[in-house]
């Protein structure tokens, strides 16, 4: 299995995670929330380990069956785990660990929550856990 461009890919998905949470940030920064902090977190956590990944050199560029499983599977688990970070940094979630479920719920489009009551939540957490389904159908879809 070519680990480099496993490695490159999962980096290139914590970019394009970094840059979903971009609205957040602005409609958090637009209603004068205090969740702007755990979105610059989240795009900041995502962005680095991210770029940090897509600097992988890689040699091989064919995708087979090995690479595209654990493409899937780490991706997956990689979005789950940072975008988290924006749930937990604002206390909208009690826990990380129910913040990676309400996160991969969002992303698979399960429509499961650990949250009680949704309605008292800022705006954008509101907006990011809304945008968590649509990313998640273009997944799907692609």
């Amino acid at each position: 299995m070519h680990i480099q461009l496993v490695l490159k890919t999962m980096g290139l998905v914590l970019l394009f995670e970094a840059a979903a949470m971009v609205p957040s940030l602005f409609i958090s920064l637009f209603y004068h929330e205090t969740t702007s902090t755990p979105f610059a977190a989240g795009i900041g956590a995502a962005g680095l380990v991210g770029s940090v990944l897509y600097l992988i050199p890689i040699k091989n560029k064919n995708v087979g069956y090995r690479e595209g499983f654990a493409i899937a599977t780490f991706g997956w688990l990689l979005l789950a785990l940072f975008g988290a970070i924006p749930f937990t940094v604002a206390g909208a979630v009690p826990s990380y660990i129910d913040a990676v479920f309400e996160t991969m719920s969002g992303f698979t489009t399960t429509g499961s929550s650990v949250i009680p009551n949704v309605e008292i939540l800022p705006k954008s957490i509101l907006f990011w856990r809304s945008s968590l389904t649509g990313w998640g159908v273009w997944v799907l879809l692609f």
